[in-house]
């Protein structure tokens, strides 16, 4: 039985029917690789915590245990799945918008990807700047367990915008994702449209051909954290490791996809391909 999963551990509980050792095999691959620390104890009922996890991650595992006879069983082969790890949360409620093309701009139009410390925004962001709140539009793409606010696309208006200068825009909670009072919603950026998983994939494939494989990862695990139960959305970040040269990650994220879709033939010949390196 698996338990306490986080983004960094889990801890694995079992029992035998002869006192015996505790300990566990584990790994991205069913070739583990570690193992848990031994726990000689003779017991029957057996408890070993597995740390340094990554997140978002598909790990096998396998059961040990020795009887005073020296006898080992194991177990089959059995899978979790780390938590998912979250966009480190901001400093402070504030982002710094920056004007670089040298020319002054009135109601400037702007969409940032945001994530929020759990509790500090209720319902949906608002942005100000100076104090004054200013159009806002918030897509929210998750919340906590609490309800607050996790991840949303915030789409605000900058009603001036001074060349080669910044404003410095703060976020506080609204009771609506739209504001009211301001321009009307057809001025605004339309309640129907959506950063969705297909366009989030585009917008990472389009930083692969550009060879920034870093930067197209960290889209992908924006996708993946807004959408955990697509496959393709591990498929293209396992896609995105590969490029950027990191097998493991690839290999546990193709297994992933694989695990949401048993059918992904993709994967499949992409694990062969990965394992035979």
């Amino acid at each position: 039985m698996v338990s306490n999963i986080t983004t960094s551990s889990a801890t694995i509980t079992w029992t035998t029917d002869q006192v015996s050792t505790t300990q566990v095999a584990y790994g991205t691959t069913i070739s583990y690789g570690s193992t848990s620390t031994l726990d000689s104890t003779l017991v029957t009922s057996h408890t070993a915590s597995l740390t340094g996890l990554t997140a978002s991650t598909l790990y096998h595992f396998q059961v040990q245990s020795k009887n005073a006879g020296g006898t080992t069983g194991v177990s089959a082969d059995s899978t979790f799945s780390t938590s998912s790890g979250t966009p480190p949360p901001p400093t402070s409620d504030t982002a710094i918008i920056h004007e670089t093309s040298g020319s002054a701009q009135t109601n400037r139009a702007v969409s940032l990807s945001r994530p929020f410390v759990q509790g500090e925004i209720a319902n949906f962001a608002q942005a100000s700047i100076g104090g004054t709140p200013v159009l806002t539009q918030c897509d929210v793409k998750n919340r906590w367990p609490d309800g607050s606010l996790k991840f949303a696309i915030v789409s605000f208006v900058i009603p001036s915008l001074p060349a080669n200068g910044s404003v410095t825009v703060s976020f506080s909670n609204q009771a609506t994702g739209n504001n009211t009072g301001f321009l009307a919603q057809a001025d605004m950026l339309a309640a129907g449209y959506n950063f969705d998983e297909s366009e989030l994939n585009n917008l990472g494939y389009q930083l692969i051909r550009a060879n920034k494989f870093k930067d197209a990862i960290r889209i992908f695990q924006l996708n993946v954290e807004a959408f955990p139960n697509s496959a393709n959305t591990y498929d293209s970040l396992a896609e995105g490791y590969m490029d950027d040269g990191d097998k493991a990650q690839a290999v546990a994220n193709y297994e992933k996809s694989l695990q949401l879709n048993p059918k992904n033939h993709g994967a499949v010949l992409m694990l062969q391909k990965l394992n035979a390196r």
